[in-house]
């Protein structure tokens, strides 16, 4: 059981100390850093670093006392084991917190207080633990049809102590915590005790339900959270936020504001959202409230005066609350740190003045500097900062990169091969002669049969295949060719071939609509291998899965294979490779598996539309030459191992099953049997025909041998009789036709 300095006889004297935001510090004794450190220890309580800790630092205290009790009073407790007497002693400990504190940095100072002197957290640290995520998170929703939203909060009163004027730090502070004791003192006086303090009760009344204010006490709580705007400490508090929206009505007549696209948090798709942009600093000291509940969830926002078109400090912010009502995604910021820094470096190259330091804040590579901008990573990237030093970009750099496609993927290198199915003959559409294509060194002996088998001529560009009018910037073509397969029931391919140069880099995205407009073209019929490196510190912008995702926005099957990442989907393969792009030996190994793949898919699906025809028929056949020729296709041409390469056999086998390869054989070979019971069927209904018409030619010569002696009711027999053998015929083989459901049939077709 912990026990606080009252307990001791320690009398505390609280020390207060104030440091630039994101300092990476080591623990110090008698030291507690809150909301700066870089890392959560003993002494250090810091979630920014890492946003999956914690929403806030209020809620690493809670979860974590013991970090900051036992750095604090650990010597001390020693101490009194050992006999000796405390009361005397001095005790001067330190809080250190980043300059402007805000509302979660007042918050952590003052639980850190409580816990040291009465020796465990209060009873409400729960309640506020979560007030502060919500405020540090951004969650806090204003109302503008309910002002009160605002004008009674207790976090909105302390962000108004701020813009009171007050130079020093550790009176704001001060006034802080008389703000949380005040709120304590009434709700205390409400409710009898703290215990089981819900945050709704620290809300403003507007803001609860009926069902919270339905008893008098229950009124009396929710007027105790508001008591401080009759407190006259807090007078100039009070007169601030009732004349702030105000404020916020001139400053919103000199923004901009406009609907922009960002990002989804998945990285696979953008919505429309409105920003806020601002003309200068605010003169509204609540505008991120009023902004939000204005309809606008992106807001930028100078902090300090623009000055010949810098501001030193801009914060770019998105309301985490928002989600995009037509679809249901939530936008993101991520990217836009990581450009804006990048843009940061270049604007100061040159001048040494304006270094920034080592070690990097962030170790994973998204920046070389202990200074870079904020990406948002302990805040779910819903916020980004300028430098602590200053930022030199103009503030219309800021606002055009903010609101541009931040979020797209450079390449460093790129290369796309293609194989487009044709329908008609390649003849028309190539210049002879042709020839087989070059050998190729990892090919098995029967697939180098395939290869040989095939035959390769120069395109025609007056074709019409027209594929270069969309390539995107900084691709180049570097080979047209047409290969004709060895059978007839696969059509002809054109395979293109593209590569970036070296000037104009494409994007990730730029790939991305390149092949979704020859999708939309091609019908779907698109067979693509995609060969990427990515620009360094791409993983700022998404992570490896989502980049890869990103070019088959289905999400197929994808799979992880050393450092290449294989991603199946339809029709798309794209790889991620870590040798040169140039490498012509691998460049072919993938022009050949997809080719390979291609066919096979291609011919399977040939099949299976002959099959349905054959199917769809009521008479004749063709099902003999259909299974002969599969047989033919499937032994010749179809093998499991086709390369002697070890990485390209595991690429094709993890092609094969993704692609479902060998479902489509046996489903092909399914419906060749069910084909061949028909025409059996159909055989012997024919039989069945003749037997009957020679039975019903004698039931006729029988019953009528002395036509004009038959009685007329043995004619009538005769006629019945005649009539009930038809509908037992027609009964016992009306079946014969059904050959049962297929199992690929116009699934392939």
């Amino acid at each position: 059981m912990r026990i606080g300095t009252t307990a001791l006889g320690l009398k505390p004297k609280w020390r207060f100390g104030f440091v630039k935001p994101g300092l990476v510090v080591s623990p110090t004794r008698g030291t507690v850093y809150l909301d700066v450190g870089g890392q959560l220890c003993p002494g250090i309580i810091d979630q920014h670093q890492n946003g999956s800790l914690a929403r806030s630092t209020t809620e690493l205290i809670v979860r974590h006392p013991d970090l900051v009790y036992e750095h604090l009073l650990g010597p001390w407790l020693d101490r009194r084991d050992a006999g000796v007497d405390l009361s005397a002693s001095n005790f001067e400990p330190l809080l250190v917190t980043h300059v402007e504190p805000d509302f979660d940095a007042m918050v952590s100072c003052w639980l850190v207080q409580r816990l040291i002197e009465d020796g465990d957290l209060p009873p409400s640290a729960e309640a506020w633990m979560n007030y502060g995520a919500l405020v540090d998170q951004g969650r806090y929703m204003v109302n503008l049809d309910k002002p009160t939203s605002a004008t009674e909060a207790i976090h909105i009163a302390y962000l108004a102590i701020q813009h009171l004027g007050i130079k020093e730090p550790t009176q704001r502070l001060g006034l802080g915590f008389a703000l949380i004791d005040c709120v304590m003192a009434h709700l205390t006086q409400a409710r009898g005790h703290l215990y089981g303090l819900r945050v709704e009760e620290l809300f403003p009344a507007v803001l609860r339900t009926q069902a919270d204010l339905q008893t008098p006490q229950a009124r009396a709580q929710a007027a105790a959270t508001a008591a401080w705007r009759n407190d006259p400490r807090f007078e100039k508090a009070r007169i601030l936020i009732d004349a702030d929206l105000e404020k916020y009505q001139r400053d919103k007549r000199a923004a901009s504001i406009r609907q922009v696209s960002l990002p989804t948090e998945d990285g696979r798709s953008e919505v429309k959202v409105n920003v806020f942009i601002a003309a200068d600093k605010m003169e509204s000291a609540l505008s991120k409230y009023w902004v939000r509940a204005d309809g606008c969830p992106y807001f930028i926002c100078p902090v300090e005066p623009i000055q010949a078109g810098v501001s030193p400090r801009v914060i770019l912010s998105l309301d985490p609350s928002w989600v995009d009502p037509d679809s249901g995604r939530k936008p993101t910021l991520r990217g836009l740190g990581f450009r804006l820094e990048q843009a940061e470096c270049q604007a100061r190259a040159g001048r040494p003045e304006l270094d920034r330091g080592l070690p990097p804040r962030y170790p994973d590579g998204t920046c070389d500097n202990a200074d870079p901008w904020y990406d948002g990573r302990g805040h779910e990237h819903t916020i980004v900062d300028a430098p602590r030093s200053k930022t030199v970009l103009s503030y219309e750099t800021i606002t055009r990169m903010g609101t541009s496609a931040f979020w797209e993927v450079g390449l460093k290198r790129a290369e796309v091969l293609i194989a487009l199915p044709l329908d008609k003959p390649a003849q028309d559409r190539a210049l002879h002669p042709w020839v087989s294509p070059p050998k190729y060194s990892e090919a098995t002996p029967c697939f180098a049969r395939f290869i040989e088998a095939s035959k390769e001529a120069n395109y025609t560009p007056e074709s019409g295949l027209k594929v270069d009018d969309s390539l995107p910037t900084g691709m180049e073509r570097i080979a047209y060719k047409i290969r004709r397969m060895p059978i007839t029931e696969s059509p002809d391919f054109a395979l293109l071939k593209f590569r970036s140069g070296d000037d104009d880099k494409p994007t990730l995205e730029d790939l991305v609509r390149f092949l979704a407009a020859l999708h939309v073209k091609h019908d779907g019929r698109v067979y693509s291998v995609v060969n990427v490196q990515f620009e360094e510190g791409a993983a700022a912008i998404c992570d490896r899965e989502t980049l890869l995702g990103r070019l088959c926005p289905d999400a197929g099957v994808w799979q992880e294979h050393s450092d290449d990442l294989i991603l199946c989907n339809g029709r798309i393969i794209a790889v991620n490779e870590t040798c040169p792009i140039a490498d012509e030996v691998r460049s072919r190994r993938l022009l050949e598996l997809m080719v390979y793949v291609a066919f096979q898919i291609e011919t399977l699906q040939t099949y299976s539309a002959e099959i349905v025809k054959v199917l769809d028929k009521s008479r004749g056949s063709g099902g003999d030459a259909l299974r002969r020729g599969f047989l033919t296709f499937h032994a010749s041409y179809v093998h499991q191992d086709i390369v002697f390469n070890g990485e390209a056999r595991e690429m094709y086998a993890k092609l094969h099953d993704s692609l479902r390869i060998g479902d489509l054989h046996t489903k092909t070979i399914e419906d060749l049997e069910r084909l061949a019971e028909l025409e059996v069927r159909r055989g012997e209904k024919k039989t069945n025909l003749l037997l009957f018409i020679v039975g019903l030619t004698g039931l006729v010569e029988a019953g009528t041998t002395d036509f004009f002696a038959v009685p007329p009711f043995q004619l009538i027999l005769v006629v019945l009789a005649i009539v009930a053998s038809i509908i037992v015929y027609w009964v016992m083989t009306r079946n014969t036709d059904k050959p049962g459901e297929l199992t690929s049939g116009d699934k392939g077709a």
